[in-house]
């Protein structure tokens, strides 16, 4: 079964019903809902193989770290996607422990506004721990430097998708880094069709010239991210 609830009022008593109901879930989408961790354990216990779980912007469950740790450890390895965007209280200790045991199989991560997560550190365990990472969203990680960006894209050689929205500072951007990021995007969108990399992330990274060397890339680059599971 695929539930997506996403932005609803979904809380843990329709959780829980659904729980009781024997309701087997293999992709949910409760992002932006008021679940918590106590009904997003009894859908993790209910269900016998989640392959898709986002939970971004779901504050209930931000607040219940150890909670979502849980579910996560239940349904390893064999989740495909992950989205913890707006836990602002992750670690990097709590990432790498949902990461790991799904090293194989993760293709599709969220982190986006995990603002307690050293950035750079945490992209350096994405490109060791997440092999077959297609898409990953990091909007306003604040602190990413250039080359820890450099290093994922060229770890991540299936990667297509790409949010960095606010994440790299301006000044980390210099010409050559700027014309470094260029080349590797390019190089990223020439090897991996259909790509999509959202144009206005990448000139919110603060490369002045990005306009003029985006113009030779093939056209495929798009306003929005457009990798889905639903």
């Amino acid at each position: 079964t695929h539930l997506n609830v996403r932005g609803t009022g979904f809380d843990d008593g329709y959780a829980r019903a659904l729980a009781a109901a024997g309701a087997r879930i293999s992709r949910l989408n409760a992002s932006c809902t008021d679940l918590t961790g106590v009904g997003l354990a009894a859908l993790a216990n209910a269900s016998p193989q989640l392959e898709v779980l986002d939970l971004c912007y779901a504050q209930g469950c931000a607040r219940d770290v150890p909670a979502v740790r849980a579910a996560v450890r239940r349904h390893s390895p064999g989740l495909r996607m992950l989205g913890l965007g707006g836990f602002d209280t992750l670690n990097l200790s709590d990432l790498r422990a949902m990461l790991e045991p799904n090293r194989q199989s993760l293709t599709h991560l969220g982190i986006g506004g995990c603002t307690s997560l050293d950035a750079s550190a945490a992209l350096s365990l994405l490109s060791e721990a997440c092999p077959n990472l297609t898409a990953l969203s990091a909007h306003k990680l604040p602190g990413v430097c250039t080359a820890a960006l450099l290093t994922l894209i060229d770890k991540c050689p299936a990667l297509r998708s790409l949010d960095v929205y606010d994440t790299v500072p301006v000044h980390e951007v210099s010409d050559c880094g700027s014309y470094a990021l260029v080349q590797s995007v390019g190089d990223l969108l020439a090897s991996n069709q259909p790509a999509r990399i959202p144009l206005k992330r990448w000139l919110a990274l603060g490369c002045e010239r990005v306009g003029e060397h985006l113009g030779g890339l093939p056209r495929v680059i798009e306003e929005e991210q457009a990798v889905a599971y639903w």
